[in-house]
């Protein structure tokens, strides 16, 4: 077999398996964090009053996702906009060339 046809044909399998994955992310990230959220926002909150109600020490770890849980559920809706300002502005910014490459176009074109 010859060793460039071999090269190439390894090439395009790297390609496709990076355009899979590529695909496949983002959807799986979502649904990671969104268990995530989840479960700080509906299963977390009664398993803290037990831990408040049994009164000993909880080690940090634990304390600091209480703490996460708390500002999650007293700031969900000043979250939810900063998120929805977030993509509207990467919606806007990616929809819309910048400035300066626009003032570059121009330039180029007008001659």
């Amino acid at each position: 077999m010859d060793l460039n046809r071999l090269q190439g044909a390894e090439a395009t399998d790297r390609a496709q398996v990076a355009h899979s994955k590529a695909i496949t992310q983002p959807p799986l990230s979502l649904r990671c964090d969104s268990v995530v959220v989840l479960m700080a926002v509906v299963v977390l909150p009664p398993l803290v009053e037990v831990f408040r109600q049994f009164g000993s020490e909880l080690p940090l770890t634990t304390k600091v996702l209480i703490a996460i849980t708390d500002f999650i559920a007293n700031y969900k809706y000043f979250l939810l906009g900063i998120i929805a300002l977030i993509v509207l502005v990467l919606v806007v910014l990616f929809r819309h060339p910048r400035p300066e490459k626009r003032w570059i176009e121009s330039c180029c074109n007008s001659r």
